[in-house]
């Protein structure tokens, strides 16, 4: 289900896989168009910027397939600035909030939390480690900054 919004708790990005998640937000950011290409051109440019993803994030290659996948075009609009993830574009709609954090788990210190609102609801993920996510609920638990 595709959320209204996204914003992060303590979004440490590992040291080492910094450069890799900067190059990716900045490949997807630049071809964030892709979703409102037509004909041939738009099946040519979705397949190369999936097999793009695929090729930096073993997370988002294990819910995808060379040609096919959800993009997750959320991801252009993030940046890293001393040291931690955060949004650029207020409000951020997510098409898939899972694969998001899924790919994110690679990139993001054990203990950051991403918080989607879907509606009235507010639903997140704790990463626990690359691939490791637990599902939170949220009403009570989370206030926005």
């Amino acid at each position: 289900m595709p959320a209204d919004d996204c914003w992060f708790e303590d979004a440490r990005v590992r040291p080492d896989r910094k450069a890799t998640l900067e190059a990716l937000i900045h490949r997807v950011f630049a071809r964030r168009s892709v979703a409102h290409l037509r004909d041939w051109q738009s099946d040519w440019h979705r397949k190369d910027l999936i097999r793009d993803i695929r090729s930096q994030s073993t997370q988002y290659a294990a819910v995808s397939d060379p040609e096919n996948g959800p993009i997750p075009f959320a991801l252009g609009h993030l940046r890293i600035r001393d040291g931690h993830l955060e949004t650029v574009a207020t409000p951020l709609a997510v098409e898939h909030p899972e694969v998001l954090v899924r790919l994110l788990s690679e990139f993001l210190e054990p203990g950051a939390c991403v918080w989607f609102r879907q509606g009235e609801a507010q639903v997140g993920w704790e990463i626990r480690g690359e691939g490791a996510v637990e599902r939170l609920s949220g009403e009570d638990e989370v206030e926005q900054a």
